[in-house]
């Protein structure tokens, strides 16, 4: 249990650390090019409308309209048949990973409480 413990707190630790260290490099980056104040790489607005503004390295990219469901599942359709067997295969693994590791954190906060 303790060490299960120390082990969440030490990830916990290096995830903020990392978004720290990525911050502090950026402006740091900004100084060195002498351009302090200057958006960021990636910037993601909500506008009024439902859409999304997406600035990209200056360029910005605006979200109309969101696929339906049955668009969705549609495309999927067609991207599962273009696609070859290690890609899927890769695919299914990632899936899993994802799930397993949703789970485990479900599970580690309700043991927590």
């Amino acid at each position: 249990m303790r060490v299960i413990l120390q082990c969440c707190c030490l990830i916990i630790m290096l995830m903020v650390g990392i978004g720290i260290g990525i911050s502090h490099a950026e402006k740091n980056m900004q100084a060195m090019q002498g351009t302090e104040g200057a958006p960021r790489a990636i910037q993601i607005t909500p506008t009024a409308q439902g859409r999304i503004e997406i600035a990209v390295l200056g360029q910005t990219v605006e979200t109309e309209h969101p696929a339906s469901v049955a668009n969705q599942e549609k495309m999927v359709a067609q991207v599962r048949q273009g696609t070859n067997l290690m890609a899927a295969m890769g695919n299914e693994v990632g899936a899993g990973i994802r799930q397993f590791t949703r789970e485990l954190a479900a599970w580690m906060f309700r043991w927590a409480d």
